[in-house]
């Protein structure tokens, strides 16, 4: 009588059943066979994809038969093999940080597909868990060069330890003004002007299914004017959203800005932006236009290895090429610089260099290039302080993540967690940022 075998698997356990065209008339006190084909052992890990370290495990079958040989087989995120006694490995070999940010998914699995001589198959499931922070502190300083002494080395200048100790003590937008360049504790005296205080608020459009369509975002900056706060900016967005890509389809906004009396000083009128992506689902052009100019282009993005964001082009109304921003990433595929280029104002280039002091805290520094150039400070430099923090009060939603997926610069809102990955002690060189 030929019996047809099914066999279920769910994470590392497996499940057995048979059956045949005569089950019906089958008698059920009968005895049933105990050396069914069968495939025993681990099949579904739980890895951690930051940390290129080897998994390995062992699949068995209680009948004599081997195990198809298979050598490092390409996955989405490691390679894959496994012997003929059935010893598997894995290696995550693709634990790049831009590979996973585009994902904007939870978690996620690598599966593989292993046989027997017998013809018996398994599923192998290499699992990982992803975790996303969401900022809770944000603070800029402005490192001030006073003039009185020469050139400051940048490395005395940059001391980004100290940054964070001030950024942390307060919420403020201060001016720091050095008096002795080998002393950063020495700053006698600071202003505070620029921004001081800023706040978002999201209304979010949902359809029938509770999907979000569209969403309007407010945000205001406050400034300090002879100790009072009042209201410098408010600019006001509306996007529409394509739930089932989970990417913006277009947007509008305005912006106004008024002065300590709380009177309009300046209107932006309403401007329409458009996204392009490619066929990868990755942002490839953004298109704008007002009442006043038709639909033109203002930026193109380029892609290294048809997966991290590499290039920026910013175009003026009459589709020239006026800007560039190209983006430098460690073995890690974290940013670790930014190097923006005005074609027609070089002057206007600078440098913004990323520390990654550790799993919560990044600090970046904005500087002119011809002084990153010379490791010599003789302007200001933009210091920025951000700090996230991961719990289960403030998951990053959706569009937090798909937007910060689409961000080039990785001082978002919402970030993956990357708690395995090194931090940065040192600022990088000219030579490391192809100077």
């Amino acid at each position: 009588m030929l019996k047809i075998f099914c066999i279920f698997f769910l994470a590392i356990s497996v499940v057995s059943c048979g059956g045949s065209s005569t089950e019906s008339s089958k008698d059920p006190t009968e005895k049933q066979p105990t050396d069914l084909p069968k495939i025993t052992g681990v099949s579904h890990v739980a890895v951690i994809l930051e940390v290129p370290d080897v998994v390995e495990a062992q699949l068995k079958s209680n009948i004599d038969a081997n195990f198809t040989v298979q050598s490092n087989v390409e996955g989405q995120f490691g390679t894959f093999s496994i012997q003929a006694n059935g010893v598997w490995s894995y290696l995550p070999n693709k634990y790049n940080y831009q590979s996973f940010k585009k994902l904007n998914a939870d978690k996620i699995e690598d599966v593989f597909v292993v046989s027997t001589t017998q013809g018996l198959q398994q599923e192998i499931k290499l699992t990982s868990d992803i975790y996303y922070q969401r900022l809770i502190s944000n603070s800029r300083i402005r490192l001030e060069y006073d003039g009185e002494t020469g050139p400051v080395d940048i490395s005395a200048m940059l001391d980004y330890t100290w940054v964070l100790v001030q950024a942390t003590n307060s919420d403020d937008y201060y001016t720091y003004e050095y008096k002795d360049s080998n002393n950063l504790t020495s700053v006698t005296n600071y202003t505070s002007d620029y921004q001081i205080a800023s706040e978002f608020e999201n209304l979010y459009h949902k359809n029938s299914e509770e999907k979000v369509i569209g969403f309007d975002r407010t945000s205001k900056t406050y400034s300090l004017s002879t100790n009072d706060y009042y209201l410098r900016n408010l600019h006001e967005y509306s996007f529409d959203w394509d739930h089932e890509n989970n990417r913006e389809r277009g947007s509008s906004y305005s912006a106004k800005t008024f002065n300590s009396m709380g009177e309009t000083i300046s209107t932006q009128i309403l401007h329409h932006r458009r996204p392009v992506y490619n066929n990868a689902g990755q942002l490839s052009e953004v298109y704008e236009s007002n009442a006043n100019n038709p639909e033109y282009l203002i930026a193109h993005y380029t892609y290294k290895d048809n997966a991290i964001p590499w290039q920026v082009l910013g175009f003026n109304g009459e589709d020239s090429h006026v800007r560039t921003t190209n983006l430098v990433f460690d073995e890690h595929g974290r940013t670790i610089a930014s190097i923006f280029k005005n074609l027609g104002q070089p002057e206007l280039n600078r440098v913004t260099l990323f520390i990654y002091l550790n799993s919560d805290t990044l600090v970046t520094f904005s500087i002119s290039e011809n002084e990153f150039i010379s490791q010599k400070i003789t302007s200001s430099v933009n210091a920025h302080v951000l700090q996230y923090k991961f719990d289960q009060n403030s998951i990053c939603g959706d569009i937090d993540r798909a937007t910060s997926s689409t961000a080039f610069n990785p001082a978002t809102t919402c970030r993956m967690l990357t708690t395995n990955l090194p931090s940065t002690t040192a600022l990088p060189s000219p030579a490391d940022l192809g100077y």
